[in-house]
């Protein structure tokens, strides 16, 4: 079967190459990476996104070519990520947000997709990547976050009458709860909301409103994002 324009699968079972074949002819940028993280698919979108064509990026590791940055600017692609340990095991994961970097430099946020493929053959992908340029609701969201922290300052050393407003403190490491730990402990092993309440033995309600909790408490707005904020903070 032809392959989408510009973009070449590699090792692909013909139903994977079809399954490529549809969703490369999508408006969203698409690859593939195998169990090794390397890149074995490239669609015309993505270039058209991020401005690499399929040559550049074929055979690269996804970590060291997308570079991608969480919210707090740091390094969100690395080896053996949850997206592709959790992709390993066929398991999907949240959507999610990253800044990467286009041919020409700029920062481009993508809300990144993920489709576990499983690891049928010797070299074939194990998840297949959809991500949509989202950089203009990013810097709008940082917009509105530079207003209100501009707004609080100005209140902060401003006289106000009838009430003494001070300057907000930075918010310490949250407090999680011994199942706030295991839950995301859970996640970090790929575990649905079904599973984990199959783990925990709870009600899927309960375990959706835990993880909504601790996605609160950290700040984030994945289940993905939290996972690697707690890393970070030592809690997990």
């Amino acid at each position: 079967m032809r392959s989408a324009p510009s973009a070449t699968p590699q090792n692909g079972m013909p139903a994977m190459d079809a399954l490529l074949e549809v969703v490369g002819a999508s408006s969203d940028g698409v690859y593939a990476v195998n169990a090794q993280q390397e890149i074995t698919y490239w669609s015309p979108s993505a270039e058209k996104i991020l401005g690499y064509k399929a040559s550049e990026a074929l055979g690269k590791y996804c970590y060291e070519f997308m570079l991608g940055e969480d919210y707090d600017r740091q390094p969100f692609c690395r080896r053996d990520c949850p997206t592709i340990v959790a992709a390993r095991r066929g398991r999907g994961v949240p959507a999610y947000d990253i800044c990467s970097r286009t041919r020409s430099g700029r920062d481009a946020w993508v809300s990144m997709s993920i489709i576990p493929a499983g690891n049928k053959i010797d070299g074939g992908p194990v998840a297949i990547h959809l991500f949509r340029d989202v950089t203009d609701r990013r810097l709008s969201e940082s917009l509105a976050n530079e207003t209100v922290h501009a707004v609080q300052g100005f209140l902060a050393n401003s006289n106000v009458v009838g009430g003494d407003v001070s300057k907000p403190a930075p918010a310490p490491n949250p407090r999680l709860s011994a199942r706030e730990i295991e839950v995301l402990r859970r996640l970090t092993q790929g575990d649905g909301t079904a599973e984990l309440a199959g783990h925990l033995g709870i009600s899927v309600a309960t375990a959706r409103n835990h993880m909504d909790r601790v996605m609160r408490k950290l700040g984030v707005h994945s289940r993905l994002q939290a996972v690697v904020r707690a890393t970070k903070l030592g809690l997990i």
